[in-house]
């Protein structure tokens, strides 16, 4: 796999992680306003993630999702936060700091591709613009 099809993934798998939290999480959520940003936020990480799968397919590759290891610890992770409490502050707290962990993996992919302007790194790029819009989005909820 090369640096761009790389790219294409960790793209992909960041995308899954969001679309996968967000999914956990709405049965939580009680606040009708908070639910609808949150499937709106949902849905942009999917759109994304199939756009990126259909790249990395189109390329001869097969989009790699986050291990099973992954996963389960972010829904363990999950349920024990919202054990006694999943209030929108408490939701929007928990997925402000996800973004944050998305938008570091971004930027550090930037970083790395500074003189790179390949389709792959404008992905990266939309994505970081995404996550930022969405933890200024969920600031209204703490």
């Amino acid at each position: 796999m090369d640096k761009s099809e790389q790219i294409l993934n960790d793209i992909y798998q960041n995308t899954k992680m969001g679309y996968d939290t967000i999914n956990t999480l709405l049965p939580k959520v009680e606040d009708e306003a908070f639910k609808r940003d949150l499937i709106t936020q949902r849905d942009g990480y999917d759109q994304l993630a199939q756009e990126v799968s259909g790249e990395l397919i189109e390329a001869g590759h097969k989009p790699e999702d986050n291990s099973p290891v992954a996963k389960v610890s972010a829904w363990s992770s999950i349920q024990i936060n919202t054990l006694t409490r999943h209030d929108a502050s408490h939701i929007a707290e928990m997925l402000i700091r996800g973004s944050a962990m998305g938008t570091i993996d971004m930027q550090r992919i930037l970083n790395h591709n500074k003189n790179s302007d390949s389709p792959a790194v404008k992905r990266a790029q939309a994505l970081l613009k995404c996550e930022e819009q969405n933890i200024q989005r969920l600031k209204q909820y703490l």
